[in-house]
């Protein structure tokens, strides 16, 4: 049968495409797992040093605000912090400064960690605006991006397991695993992984031709009109809801192994488990809801720009209202919050590929840039409050607080501008035809 003459779409699997969503999934969770797995571990590390000091005082204190500041603005360095006040200062040995040693050089690693991770978000999105057909968006979009948040279920379980190992030290042995697996990663990924359907050498020439007729062609010279992208509204919607939902996020991978440890008095291993349910949920709730999502928009019950804001609403207030929760209810409450946010994925998280397939690399990277800052801000805003006593119910209360007031300002803000449509500024159409960028896919 040729091309054009079958009433059906080229299933999304098995497929060449899928594959690349795949791929793309496996790769953010091993992404996810090398940020999140210092969050559990330091539990375990300020407690016991990887080398002998002269005092039992060296081993530092995991309930110090420096700890809760690890993946933040001053890292590691921090955690060296308390042992001034106990006079440690004036102790020098050899082992006490090797650990100092250590201390600085996890703050730089963990910074280049940062440096080449940052270009794998926008990397990715930049090759989905090729390969995924309109009304594919939100599903393949949040089946890849995903990856980071079952990368942080996967992660927690497993940290908290590994750090009450003996066997080579427990929490090391947890840095050398998934490092290891990174690396065997690059090797399939270079192998099955290319930028454009056309480079592509062994995929089906159907689906080759049912992805160019749905996407938008790529133009070899286009460059990205900045002034029309920074005064673009439905960007900085984009912007406001992408840090706002990443300030909660970050809040939680950093924050809630302290907070479940401190003030819960969970162990090591149950506060691993504890940690990664409300991203187990939240997997499950992305996946749901994309695919929901772009049904919609093919039966034309929605626009995109609609179900777009109504996704970011729900996905931005919800969490809003479950993260002030009472002592009892702490853990229920954070896996709802979460839960909830699985919407965004359908949301914000693929909207730069509406607002310009062309360019969703170089937006998500804007958007991704600004929102990262949360990184170091969320931790920082934590120790802020918690500075006087790490244990206590209510002050933790007030930075979940604070974060839920910043997820639901965000989220308001996109809900009132997000557009789903294709921008003026984007450079090009897509390679519709008029009567059919409206209804539905082209047939091949």
């Amino acid at each position: 049968m040729g091309v054009g003459t079958t009433n059906k779409t080229y299933p999304k699997w098995p497929s060449t495409r899928f594959t690349l969503a795949l791929l793309g999934w496996l790769g953010f969770v091993l992404v996810y797992a090398m940020r999140v797995n210092l969050s559990i571990a330091i539990v375990r590390m300020v407690q016991e040093p990887p080398f002998p000091v002269a005092s039992k005082q060296a081993s530092l204190k995991a309930d110090s605000p420096p700890a809760q500041l690890s993946e933040g603005t001053r890292s590691l360095t921090d955690v060296v912090a308390p042992t001034e006040k106990e006079g440690l200062i004036n102790k020098w040995n050899r082992g006490f400064l090797l650990w100092i040693g250590f201390v600085v050089l996890c703050r730089y690693v963990r910074f280049l960690m940062g440096l080449f991770e940052a270009v794998t978000f926008p990397a990715f999105t930049a090759m989905l605006g090729r390969w995924v057909p309109v009304f594919e968006k939100s599903m393949f979009a949040a089946l890849a991006l995903s990856g980071g948040t079952f990368g942080n279920v996967v992660c927690q379980v497993a940290m908290g397991h590994i750090c009450s190992l003996e066997f080579m030290g427990g929490w090391p042995l947890g840095f050398y695993l998934i490092g290891g697996l990174g690396m065997v990663f690059v090797l399939y990924w270079n192998k099955y992984v290319f930028s454009t359907p056309q480079e592509h050498p062994r995929i089906d020439p159907l689906e080759l031709e049912f992805i160019k007729r749905n996407t938008q062609p790529v133009i070899a010279k286009s460059s990205l009109p900045w002034r029309s992208v920074v005064t673009s509204v439905p960007m900085w919607a984009i912007l406001a809801a992408h840090f706002g939902n990443t300030f909660v996020q970050y809040g939680l991978m950093t924050c809630l192994p302290q907070y479940l440890s401190h003030v819960l008095h969970f162990d090591i291993s149950q506060n691993g488990e504890l940690c990664a349910l409300p991203w187990a949920f939240c997997f499950v709730v992305t996946q749901l809801v994309s695919y929901v999502t772009d049904r919609m928009r093919e039966s034309k019950l929605v626009t995109t720009t609609q179900i777009r804001r109504i996704n970011g609403l729900i996905g931005a207030i919800m969490p809003a209202f479950f993260l002030g929760c009472n002592y009892i209810m702490a853990v229920v409450c954070v896996t709802l919050a979460m839960s909830f946010a699985g919407f965004l994925a359908s949301a914000y998280n693929c909207n730069h590929l509406d607002l310009s397939p062309q360019h969703a690399g170089t937006l998500f990277g804007i958007t991704n840039t600004v929102a990262t800052m949360s990184g170091f801000l969320a931790p920082t805003l934590a120790s802020s409050f918690t500075a006087s006593n790490p244990r206590d119910r209510v002050l933790w209360q007030k930075f979940f607080y604070a974060s839920a007031a910043i997820d639901a300002c965000g989220g308001i803000f996109y809900f009132l501008f997000a557009s789903g449509e294709l921008q003026n500024w984007s450079g090009s159409s897509l390679n519709l035809s008029p009567s059919r960028k409206a209804s539905s896919v082209e047939k091949i």
